[in-house]
């Protein structure tokens, strides 16, 4: 026997079908909210490690937490499976190298920037990443290329530095280097082609020969006796100019000018670090 009038049984009913496909936090074009939540909740490791390095356990329980909370976020079925693992991949990239680089910093306002910059990042890439549905989610090559180079240039960056401090201060084994900090930077290449329309069979020497020339380059310069960061931004900036070239021949060259404008501004910054570093 039911004690439910019928307007009132249609109103269970509807509230029924909303809580099945109800998110505790809506990843939605009209729940914008949700990335600010997520960028400053991605600050709480970091703080937690400021306030006690003995908590470090702890702190990267609550970030893969928060990454396992992004990713259900957006979840856009099986027919995406691939933009969806892509765009993961580069944001679970570039919150270890961030973690990574902010195990070393001891300065107070470097560790001020460096969480202004993981929650200003974060949230803009969770922005593009609803924006384009995962890239190539309407099938538009190249259209998610942008944020994965932006996110990719600072996760190398950071791992970059965070492997010559390993190296430094840890001495840290080379095949261990590999491992934690080149293999990442090799999935940012994966991931960048394949976020700029190539088939990653089809087209497997595009990429190979970019893990091939990043290799090279990371056993190479993260034994140059000079500063961290500019063995940093030496490899940023390779990643970059690899990228810029991967991107442009996938596109055909249609704009020769604004690749060469872009490929000259990263060469002549890496030009200038390169002549003003300090050698020791």
């Amino acid at each position: 026997m039911s004690f439910l009038k019928s307007s009132q049984k249609d109103i269970v009913g509807f509230l029924g079908k909303r809580f099945i496909n109800w998110k505790v936090i809506s990843g939605g074009r009209s729940r914008w909210w949700w990335r600010w939540l997520v960028a400053g909740a991605i600050l709480i490791p970091l703080g937690l490690d400021w306030y006690n390095p003995f908590l470090l356990r702890y702190a990267i329980l609550i970030e893969a937490v928060i990454f396992i909370v992004v990713l259900w976020l957006q979840w856009s079925g099986w027919g995406r499976l691939l933009s969806w693992l892509a765009a993961s991949l580069v944001l679970l990239c570039y919150w270890a190298s961030t973690f990574f680089l902010w195990l070393f910093l001891e300065n107070f306002w470097y560790r001020l920037v460096i969480l202004g910059l993981t929650a200003f990042f974060t949230w803009w890439y969770l922005r593009e990443w609803q924006r384009l549905r995962l890239t190539l989610f309407l099938g538009e090559a190249g259209a998610g290329s942008t944020p994965t180079l932006v996110l990719g240039f600072i996760s190398c960056f950071a791992f970059g530095s965070s492997a010559q401090s390993f190296l430094v201060f840890l001495s840290t084994p080379l095949w261990q280097l590999i491992l934690a900090f080149y293999l990442p930077i090799a999935a940012l290449i994966i991931c960048f082609v394949y976020a700029s329309g190539w088939s990653l069979i089809k087209h497997w020497p595009y990429w190979f020969s970019g893990l091939i020339i990043m290799l090279q380059m990371f056993v190479l310069v993260t034994w140059w006796p000079t500063s961290f960061y500019v063995v940093g931004f030496t490899l940023a900036a390779l990643f970059a100019l690899l990228a810029l070239v991967l991107r442009q021949e996938a596109q055909g060259f249609v704009n020769r000018r604004f690749f060469s404008r872009e490929l000259s501004l990263a060469l002549a910054a890496l030009f200038l670090v390169l002549l003003s570093a300090r050698w020791f």
